[in-house]
């Protein structure tokens, strides 16, 4: 197979297209290439930026600080490392079956009591009682541990002076009063009897002695025979005192 070779142009030709070669038709043709070969060159230069196809990455290009959080979807990633990621997280296991229940542990000790305990005593009987509050008698006394305690406490009294009497009896505990009652009313002169309940509440820090004192306002005022004066005294948690 013979092969043509082009031979460059001679004699009237070049002649010619030398004459044809004028300042306007090169400047023309220059200003038409760079325009266009200037875009071509441009769109080359812009297409390199922005698009990078597999040719271009090298490998091991792409590392982890170069890709976004949240990108790669399970979509993206083959089931190979799918399969891979499932046999490093396996599935939780069933829970096992509970132990037996151990033996019950030893009785604890016994607490101690709580604050709930009563007192009562009775008291004597057919005696005068004082003239006056300075004076009066301790018709029954009762001593107690330290505590809260509600105190009561009753005795009859008896007008046998034939004149008008008045009578009363109170709680105390020392000097610290904490109930009173009037039991004989010497408005009512034909009123030669009467009661005295009296009814009170005291805190006794270190413990001490209460008593039902009763007096008149002269002679003649008795506890009389089987009058079974009493106190009783029950401790409390708490007591409210207004």
């Amino acid at each position: 197979m013979h092969r043509r070779v082009l031979k460059p142009p001679k004699g009237r030709l070049v002649e010619k297209i030398r004459k044809s070669l004028t300042y306007a038709n090169v400047m023309s043709s220059l200003a038409v290439f760079l325009v266009l070969g200037g875009a071509s060159a441009v769109a080359a230069t812009q297409l390199g930026k922005n698009s990078v196809g597999n040719k271009q990455l090298k490998n091991n290009a792409v590392t982890t600080a170069k890709i976004k959080n949240g990108t790669i979807t399970q979509g993206k990633i083959s089931s190979a490392a799918q399969a891979a990621l499932r046999g490093l997280h396996g599935p939780t296991g069933q829970t096992g079956p509970g132990g037996a229940a151990g033996p019950s542990g030893p009785k604890g000790l016994e607490g101690a009591r709580g604050p709930s305990e009563a007192f009562t005593k009775k008291g004597a009987e057919d005696f005068e009682v004082g003239h006056t509050e300075g004076e009066a008698s301790a018709v029954v006394s009762l001593a107690l541990p330290a505590g809260k305690w509600l105190v009561t406490a009753a005795t009859g009294l008896t007008n046998i002076s034939g004149a008008t009497r008045s009578a009363w009896c109170k709680l105390a505990s020392g000097a610290t009063e904490f109930g009173r009652t009037r039991a004989i009313d010497e408005a009512a002169s034909t009123a030669r009897s009467g009661s005295a309940p009296v009814l009170g509440g005291i805190e006794l820090p270190s413990g001490g002695t209460v008593e039902l004192l009763c007096w008149g306002n002269g002679t003649g005022i008795f506890v009389p025979a089987v009058s079974r004066p009493a106190i009783n005294a029950i401790q409390v948690a708490t007591l409210h005192i207004e």
